[in-house]
């Protein structure tokens, strides 16, 4: 999962066309996911999954989003601040 605004890349094409190391290799410049959460470091972070069927790497299936819920399930959290009762 990389974190990008876009779908496509100037000089590269789109991501979703390439795996993992192909990116990693071509535009190191790019984070993962969980590099930006290791960044993060227990802050809290909006993700927005974007899957319109107008773009260039439309995934009717949401694998990107089941991926990112995957990703956010896994990791350790952070202890909870806030006055609720129950968090998540």
């Amino acid at each position: 999962l990389f974190v990008h605004h876009d779908a496509a890349v100037d000089g590269f094409g789109v991501r979703a066309e390439h795996g993992a190391a192909e990116i990693r290799a071509a535009i190191g410049s790019i984070p993962t996911l969980d590099e930006v959460f290791d960044v993060c470091g227990g802050m809290l972070v909006n993700v927005e999954v974007k899957n319109s069927p107008h773009d260039a790497d439309f995934d009717p299936e949401d694998r990107g989003a089941a991926a990112v819920v995957e990703l956010v399930e896994i990791r350790p959290r952070a202890a909870c601040r806030c006055r609720r009762t129950r968090c998540g």
